[in-house]
């Protein structure tokens, strides 16, 4: 949905990230190659989160493009955990010119898994005695095995149900970071609590990505005198029109 919405030129390269962060689809303006690489896409039984932050900010910033946007289509949860590494990866895509985009599928996670972090399973239990067993059974006793479970299952087992908590829990915290990222890097946060309305507004996205520009200056006070977080205000004179901007520079410390 997103890649039919964007314009015809615009140039597309595909990333996944199961298990391993790889570039499947290099940059190209062909959106029959891009369809074919997003269907070639997989999911693994890993995150590999940070990683892909870390590769995608490299493969971006060497692609000589003035106006690039990073689009993540993910819940910004790390397999590996690594918080400080993410907190560090983050910081580092805060330093480029990059626009990052979200696309977020926690809400829908979050929906999910809720009944489970209070010991409810909607899953009807395992039989508890084989098909053969069940078949030699007294016609009553039989009837009840064989009977359909109805109504949602309580789970007991404490380590699920902490595992189940412990789970939301990083949902909304990787959700509140991708917030911020988007919020600094002058991009838009999508959190759909549907699979529809997650297709839906993906056209908004490609909305930011074609009415975006690049806006240069020269600071007033030099780079070296300065502290390494800049922020940027940028607005028009227009009447009635509405400017979104990067909120948040943070200066390479290369730079002095």
């Amino acid at each position: 949905a997103l890649a039919n919405a964007l314009r015809p030129d615009d140039s597309v390269a595909i990333m996944q990230y199961a298990d391993k962060p790889e570039i499947i689809v290099e940059w190209t303006d062909d959106n029959k190659q891009v369809l074919e690489g997003i269907s070639c896409a997989k999911f693994g039984r890993r995150s590999a989160f940070v990683d892909a932050i870390t590769l995608a900010t490299d493969f971006m910033t060497k692609s000589g493009v003035d106006n690039k946007h990073l689009v993540l289509i993910t819940d910004g949860t790390d397999s590996w955990g690594r918080s400080s590494d993410k907190f560090d990866a983050f910081r580092r895509l805060l330093g480029t010119d990059i626009s990052v985009h979200v696309i977020s599928y926690t809400k829908l996670e979050s929906t999910e898994i809720e009944p489970r972090t209070k010991g409810i399973s909607k899953t009807p239990p395992p039989q508890s005695m084989p098909p053969e067993v069940v078949a030699q059974l007294p016609p009553g006793v039989r009837d009840r095995a064989t009977a359909p479970k109805i109504g949602p299952t309580i789970v007991t087992d404490r380590k699920y149900i902490k595992t189940m908590r412990k789970r939301k829990a990083d949902l909304e915290t990787a959700e509140e970071q991708l917030g911020a990222l988007t919020e600094n890097t002058n991009g838009e946060m999508i959190i759909p609590e549907s699979l529809d309305e997650m297709i839906e507004r993906t056209a908004l996205v490609a909305r930011m990505i074609d009415a975006s520009y690049v806006v240069t200056y020269t600071p007033k006070i030099p780079l070296a005198d300065s502290s390494k977080e800049r922020t940027i205000d940028v607005t028009s004179k227009r009447t009635g029109l509405i400017v979104q901007s990067r909120r948040k520079l943070l200066l390479p410390s290369s730079r002095n």
